[in-house]
This record gives C-alpha cells, structure tokens and sequence, in this order.
C-alpha cells in the first residue's frame, strides 16, 4: 500500500504536486510532464499517472487535450508559503506599516503567496471574539487589498487618515462599522476609505516568522 501524506495524497503524488506549485512559482507557468520527469527522475509514464490521479482528486485540471496544467488547490501545495508580515492588531487598533517587517511562512495558504495585495499582521489581542473565537494571541491574520467588501467583511480602513478595524454592517449611503463593541457612524462628510479586508487566519504552531 502507498504510503500517504496528511492531505491524502500519497507520497509520490505529493512531490509532483509540490513541484508543479514551486514550478509555476518560480517560471508563471506549470510544467510540462517532461519538466516533472527530469526534475524528479521519474519516467515519464510514471510521472503521467500521478497527474492522472491529481486530476482525479481536483487538485488539477488540464482543461483541453495539451494544454498546460492548471491548480486548482493551492491550499494544498506541500512547500511552505511566504507572505509578508505588515504590523499588529492590539485591540481595535492596527498598527500597519508601508514596509514589511518580517516574512511569515505559512504550512499552507488559501492564495497564492506571490500575490503583492495579501499581507499579515500579528494578533496581540482580537476584538471580533464572537465572530471569530478561534483567534487567539500571537496568531496571524491575512488581509488581502484592492478588493470590494460585502456587508459582514472584516476589514482594514483609514477614517479620516486614521487606520481602524471594523466589520462592515450596511452600505451606502450610511456606512457603519463595528469598531471593537461600539458602533461607529461614518458622517457624510468623514473621509472613509476601505483599505483591506480580512481572509483568513493562522494560529501561532501554523506559521513560522523571520525578519
């Protein structure tokens, strides 16, 4: 019997995911199977059976007779993902700065990591217990920029130049955001710009950090 990986893939199939992930990485395309074969010194016929059953699992797809593969679980891709690491939330208060400050190396990620627009920050105490109770210190919450927010999003937003965190409760024209327990209206003539909105979350043994 094949011995399996946590995610259920078996060993082999595991490093040919792995490689088509960093592969496509490094080179913004999948490889082909002979990439797959010269880099892991597997015959060819072997390596087409594991894309096979890859396919099979809807880890990927290869949409039309020789195309180039395509992911369709990036979550589960077996190399550790890098996101940067962009400040702390202490309460309701995000402290976010324009540089990095460390790298956040992620077992598995829900997006790509080489996308600029997510970061993380470090959770010193979240105050969205009631959505979120699985949130505890020193975990890592991913944000993603440039993105439109629904009614329910957490998100990241300059109000009146200051940066906050709050749940977004209706839309125009009265926008109201929950900031920690206390409701706050945005007036008509408060600047308000919704800067990132949250996708996920990390507990502290899941990620690694470095500066």
């Amino acid at each position: 019997m094949a011995r399996r990986t946590n995610n259920g893939l078996s060993t082999q199939q595991a490093k040919v995911m792995s490689l088509i992930c960093s592969f496509e990485k490094r080179h913004k395309r999948t490889p082909t199977v002979r990439d797959l074969s010269k880099a892991l010194k597997l015959a060819p016929s072997t390596v087409q059976h594991a894309i096979n059953k890859l396919t099979e699992l809807k880890y990927i797809q290869r949409p039309r007779p020789f195309a180039p593969l395509e992911i369709l679980k990036y979550p589960e891709c077996t190399e550790k993902q890098e996101i940067p690491l962009h400040g702390i939330i202490l309460d309701n208060l995000p402290l976010v700065f324009k540089q990095a400050i460390g790298t956040l190396r992620l077992k598995s990620a829900p997006v790509k990591s080489d996308n600029p627009y997510i970061f993380g920050l470090k959770v010193d105490k979240w105050p969205f217990l009631s959505l979120h109770p699985r949130i505890e210190a020193n975990s890592i919450v991913i944000f993603q920029r440039r993105q439109i927010p629904a009614r329910g999003n957490i998100v990241l937003f300059l109000h009146n130049g200051v940066m906050k965190l709050g749940q977004l409760r209706s839309t125009k024209p009265e926008i109201i955001l929950l900031e920690g327990s206390e409701l706050v209206h945005i007036k008509p003539t408060d600047q308000l710009l919704i800067w990132a909105i949250y996708l996920t979350s990390f507990s502290k043994a899941e990620t690694a950090y470095s500066k």
